[in-house]
């Protein structure tokens, strides 16, 4: 099953990176992962309102808008589509943000003992 991945950026050369970093990254894990890109908010906007994504890597500062927009959009249109109500989620669901921080939070060796 192949996952699908928005990057916005409204500096071409940024967006040719970005994609073949996740490129390199699909080929080494083994899983198809589709690309899409945009320039702007309002393109970013229109492919969010056709297509579904697993992940967005999204620049925060864009000449007619700001990544926070997107990601509200975004987040607004995965809300509509599963029907699910911030209670009916699990609270590891609910704590996402801080979990991702504690996964890749560096420690020491001798915290782990």
């Amino acid at each position: 099953m192949s996952k699908r991945i928005l990057i916005v950026d409204d500096i071409g050369f940024i967006v040719e990176f970005k994609s073949k970093v996740i490129d390199a990254l699909s080929k080494e894990i083994k899983q198809k992962i589709l690309i899409d890109s945009a320039n702007s908010v309002r393109e970013a906007l229109a492919k969010i309102a056709q297509n579904d994504y697993d992940a967005m890597v999204v620049d925060v500062n864009l000449p007619d808008g700001t990544g926070i927009d997107i990601a509200k959009v975004a987040q607004a249109k995965k809300r509509a589509d599963t029907h699910c109500r911030p209670d009916d989620l699990s609270p590891e669901v609910r704590a996402g943000p801080y979990l991702f921080r504690r996964i890749f939070q560096k420690t020491d060796p001798a915290d782990r003992l």
